[in-house]
C-alpha cells in the first residue's frame, strides 16, 4: 500500500439485521453517499484507471464504482 491509500478511509456498509433492514432506497443513498466520500479520497492513478475503463465499456466511473461496491455485498 502506498501513503495515499493508508490514510484513504475504509468503505463500510453495514448489513442491518433483523427487522431494523434498510429498505432498498435506503440502501441506495447510503452508496450513493459512499460513492462520493470514496471518490473524493481515490489516487490519481486509480481516478485515470477509472476513466479509462470507463470509457472502454461505456458508462461511468459511479456506475464501476456502484457495482464493485454491489459485488462486495452479494458475496
Amino acid at each position: 500500500m502506498n501513503k495515499k491509500t493508508e490514510n484513504a478511509p475504509k468503505l463500510t456498509f453495514n448489513k442491518p439485521s433483523g427487522q431494523s433492514r434498510l429498505t432498498t432506497e435506503s440502501k441506495n443513498e447510503i452508496m450513493k453517499e459512499e460513492v462520493k466520500r470514496v471518490a473524493l479520497d481515490l489516487p490519481l492513478s486509480m481516478a485515470i484507471e477509472l476513466k479509462i475503463k470507463s470509457a472502454k465499456e461505456s458508462i461511468s466511473v459511479r456506475e464501476i464504482v456502484i457495482n464493485a461496491i454491489n459485488e462486495y455485498l452479494n458475496k
